[in-house]
């Protein structure tokens, strides 16, 4: 029936062509081989002896996240891709891998099987746990960095799946403890747990336990925190220099506990001293109550921030004139919930919004360090958008909390192996690029596989092969430390 709309026919071919329309997905299944990630999650010991090897589960997860498909059921399309399969399975048989089946990856009611019964397996699910520090490993070994900036935050995942806990927020959700390493912009540790453990529980463990992670050549370490990591053991194993990294600098912000405000509003005028447009900072003395009763006790700086709040005179407000601004700001705490958050106070009249940060950093100027400390703010709200947004971390897939942790960690595992990709394989300035871009560019590109003079080659087209190309070479000089 002639298509009349359209000066062209649409027909379907069911016929297994050699094309591919993921061509970027080539060099992650390279960086799967060349970092040991498919070779390591061999010890996952999920399917040792038949059907689909675990390394072959873990690939195809990275694939998913990677190449914008969210659910178990998208397995299916990456099946589909003739190529990518012939392209894998020539890469398990070029690092001594011996395939036991005919397909490359799994089914999704297979993958899916293989998610349930690794979160059901607490050893297989520590191991790909750690699996996302050997990309670290990998990338250090080859460009080493001397300092590690670790960035501690939290981040809900939302579900209705399950029984899944509720959390402060009313909502249900499981929750993400993660650090992550500035420098190298990758996650170095991370803790899937129920929506309602409170970040608050053990900062320190999972300090120690992230800096467990940290490859050689690591020689200085320093820690930025929201609220959550103002604890006292926390501050005095990072003061008192017991990690192998000696003394931790810290930036990390304090409750702005009734005390504590108290002191903040003793400071005079002349304390604050300008730290941009509509904020202003000062130091202040506070002595929390379990430091300072020995000389031993290490000493803490606190710098205190302030901004404006332009307060809007009403008709009611001037009707009312015994209310104070203490009670303006009950109302509007009333009114706006999150408010609270911004601990607000008055000066002389007018009301600010205030916050405290605590730090060990002494030599450094007090506005540096409050705006090295605000950084770790807009850069972990990123890599949580990324991790749940741009990879398939923020879909829930089953009611198994185990199932969804391992799904939540092999969402971390593509996130560091993406990272590798952008930083040191494509050209400078796609370190910054969204997923959107690189599914429109590099993993949404066309490429045919042929043979040539006895070799396989991937014919990719235009502009974004030729960079492709390069990126290939450019593995090859990272893998082997030409550069």
């Amino acid at each position: 029936m002639p298509q009349n709309l359209a000066p062209f026919h649409v027909e379907n071919d069911e016929k297994k062509q050699k094309t591919t329309a993921k061509a970027g997905a080539s060099l992650l299944l390279q960086l799967a081989h060349s970092t040991g990630i498919y070779e390591a999650a061999q010890s996952l010991n999920m399917r040792p002896h038949r059907g689909f090897q675990d390394g072959d589960h873990v690939v195809a997860a990275i694939c998913l996240n990677t190449l914008g498909y969210s659910c178990c059921d998208d397995m299916e399309y990456l099946r589909k891709d003739a190529v990518l399969g012939t392209l894998h399975q020539k890469l398990k048989g070029h690092f001594g891998v011996e395939g036991r089946t005919e397909e490359a990856f799994p089914s999704p009611s297979a993958f899916r099987k293989w998610v349930h019964d690794l979160g059901d397996s607490p050893k297989s699910l520590k191991r790909l746990q750690e699996l996302p520090a050997q990309v670290i490993a990998y990338a250090q070994e080859r460009n080493p960095q001397k300092e590690a900036t670790l960035d501690s935050d939290a981040s809900f995942v939302p579900t209705t799946r399950g029984e899944a806990p509720w959390n402060y927020k009313g909502e249900q959700a499981n929750e993400s403890f993660n650090l992550y390493w500035e420098e190298q912009d990758m996650m170095l540790h991370s803790e899937y747990t129920p929506g309602n453990v409170s970040p608050k529980t053990d900062p320190l463990g999972l300090l120690q336990r992230g800096l467990g992670k940290l490859p050689p050549g690591v020689e200085t370490v320093s820690l930025r925190m929201d609220s959550a990591g103002y604890n006292m053991d926390l501050l005095r194993y990072c003061c008192e220099g017991r990690s192998p990294w000696g003394v931790i600098h810290f930036g990390i912000s304090v409750p702005m506990y009734l005390s504590y405000r108290k002191e903040v509003r003793k400071l005079p005028e002349e304390a604050w001293q300008k730290l941009d447009d509509i904020s202003e900072w000062a130091e202040v003395n506070i002595v929390p109550l379990r430091f300072g009763y020995s000389k031993k006790d290490p000493e803490l700086r606190f710098l205190a921030l302030r901004q404006k709040i332009e307060t809007p005179t009403t008709t009611e407000r001037e009707e009312a004139l015994q209310k104070t601004l203490e009670l303006e700001i009950e109302e509007r705490e009333e009114a706006y919930p999150k408010m609270k958050k911004l601990h607000l106070t008055t000066f002389n009249g007018e009301i600010y919004k205030t916050f405290l940060v605590v730090t060990n950093k002494f030599e450094e100027p007090g506005d540096q360090v409050i705006r090295w400390q605000r950084a770790r703010c807009g850069k972990s709200e990123e890599v949580h958008s990324v991790l749940k947004s741009d990879l398939a971390g923020g879909h829930v897939p089953t009611g198994n909390f185990g199932a969804n942790a391992a799904w939540w960690y092999l969402s971390v595992l593509s996130f560091n192996l993406q990272r590798l990709l952008t930083h040191h394989l494509l050209p400078k300035g796609w370190s910054r690029v969204r997923q959107k871009c690189l599914l429109a560019t590099i993993y949404g590109t066309p490429a045919t596989l042929t043979r040539h003079a006895k070799q396989m080659v991937l014919k990719i087209g235009g502009k974004i092969g030729k960079m492709l190309q390069e990126a290939h070479w450019k593995l090859f000089r990272f893998h082997y430390k030409l550069e």
